[in-house]
């Protein structure tokens, strides 16, 4: 659902993930956002279990990951698909590594290792790349 106004992103709650010159990907507390800064228009791309963790909006603009215990696909338009994946659950961080694909980095339910997906945001496939020795605390921001 789109609301055309700023209303979303002034919120003194409102949370920035990640920022491009067109859009912001962000929440307020579950309730994830992407607004459009062209067009003056918040898209609701859904409610989470807990706040989101992260975000990611493709360098063209195209496209938009939100993640936390699932992960919210923004493909452009008024489209958005919620994917609950066990496999893809608790997503702390992730970067894009082509025009259509991101690696996601994954904590899981469990106390085992951190993992990294791929993911192709236009067809969902997702594949598990490699695992990640937990050593402790996890870092604001990992070397991954």
């Amino acid at each position: 659902m789109e609301i055309n106004n700023t209303k979303v992103i002034k919120d003194s709650n409102f949370r920035n993930l990640y920022e491009t010159e067109k859009l912001i990907a962000g929440n307020i507390f579950e309730y994830a956002y992407l607004f459009d800064k062209v067009r003056n228009a918040t898209i609701d791309m859904g409610d989470f279990y807990g706040d989101p963790y992260c975000a990611l909006i493709d360098v063209n603009n195209q496209w938009c990951l939100i993640g936390g215990e699932h992960l919210c696909v923004w493909n452009g338009g008024q489209r958005i698909t919620e994917l609950i994946n066990k496999n893809l659950k608790w997503i702390l961080q992730m970067r894009q590594i082509g025009s259509f694909e991101a690696e996601l980095l994954v904590e899981g339910d469990s106390d085992a290792n951190l993992s990294v997906w791929s993911i192709n945001v236009n067809s969902l496939v997702n594949n598990k790349i490699r695992e990640i020795e937990r050593g402790g605390d996890l870092p604001e921001e990992m070397s991954w």
